[in-house]
């Protein structure tokens, strides 16, 4: 969810693209959500990046219809930064999970 969104507008969005991706009868829908990240500024410590309410999110999308099926997470880098001279670097970046949901019709491969 993205800083200055309401979270209350962003979970209805999803459910929004939920109940879209239901009524076009296709057999998956995919949902990523931002779970947040660690930024190292340089040598004076960490910053903590919030996520997005997921457990929410995924109740919402269950609720139009869908089965969770299957989720992983990966993490997206934004900058990195080498320091010269040095061994160290800062990666920025966030960790997204990616969750994908079927249909309750349809059968397991």
């Amino acid at each position: 969810m993205p800083k200055q969104q309401d979270p209350q507008a962003w979970l209805e969005g999803i459910r929004q693209e939920a109940e879209q991706a239901w009524a076009t009868d296709v057999p998956f829908h995919i949902a990523k959500f931002d779970l947040g990240g660690s930024l190292r500024p340089g040598f004076f410590g960490s910053t903590r990046v919030e996520g997005s309410d997921v457990a929410s999110g995924l109740w919402w999308i269950e609720s139009v219809g869908w089965r969770l099926f299957d989720c992983g997470y990966v993490f997206m880098p934004v900058k990195e930064r080498a320091f010269s001279g040095m061994q160290d670097s800062n990666v920025i970046g966030l960790i997204v999970g990616i969750y994908t949901f079927r249909r309750p019709s349809v059968t397991q491969p």
